[in-house]
């Protein structure tokens, strides 16, 4: 089997609490996914999803790795792995830019994998 991806979900709102988190529980019990690392706009609100209540009531064993800023949670990603974008249309583009920031700045450092 391959090696579990380990995902950065940039954003805690509605749709990421109640669609993309749960699936990807439910594919990291299935060994499908590694690590998740949540982070947003508001740490705040990355606290409040790490403490939601009904997730952790269907994904008791389920966890998350909180961080500070997105550019942490992009950038603690080894390569070939996945970054989720669930933010608001209009703040994409400045997350893809780190995104891919990052990726060029391992590649300068290491080399292509």
């Amino acid at each position: 089997m391959a090696k579990p991806l380990n995902i950065s979900l940039i954003g805690s709102g509605m749709y990421a609490t109640e669609v993309i988190l749960p699936s990807l529980y439910q594919l990291q019990r299935e060994k499908l996914v590694g690590k998740i690392g949540v982070s947003s706009l508001n740490i705040k609100n990355v606290d409040k999803l790490s403490k939601n209540q009904l997730l952790k009531e269907a994904f008791p064993s389920q966890t998350i790795d909180k961080y500070a800023s997105t550019k942490d949670s992009i950038s603690a990603l080894e390569p070939n792995q996945l970054v989720i974008i669930a933010i608001p249309d209009h703040l994409h583009y400045e997350i893809i830019i780190e995104a891919l920031n990052a990726i060029e700045n391992r590649i300068l450092k290491n080399g292509l994998p």
